[in-house]
């Protein structure tokens, strides 16, 4: 099983698609795949530019799955994004300023 995300690196231009693999199929604990399933609607409300929302699934995720990073930075670009949302042609791609 793969879960994506989008990420533009410090200097690149363009994004970087990011699968993590999450363990054999038919052999991933069910609470994993329903971190996982909360995060890809967390992903789905991002991209969709529901900002409040994507935190709210996003930190869900991160707390059943608290080795989880890209969750817990999600939910941080997301609120964010709600205090100040990107351009109206933003295609989700994250511009880091720093490693």
């Amino acid at each position: 099983m793969a879960h994506h995300r989008l990420r533009g690196g410090v200097g690149r231009v363009s994004g970087t698609r990011i699968c993590e693999l999450l363990g054999e199929c038919g052999q991933v604990d069910a609470a994993v795949m329903s971190a996982r399933d909360t995060c890809e609607l967390g992903l789905r409300a991002y991209f969709g530019r529901n900002f409040g929302q994507a935190g709210e699934l996003f930190r869900l995720s991160g707390a059943a799955r608290l080795d989880d990073k890209a969750a817990t930075a999600l939910a941080t670009r997301a609120d964010e994004f709600l205090r100040d949302p990107p351009p109206e042609d933003w295609a989700g791609t994250y511009y880091a300023a720093s490693k």
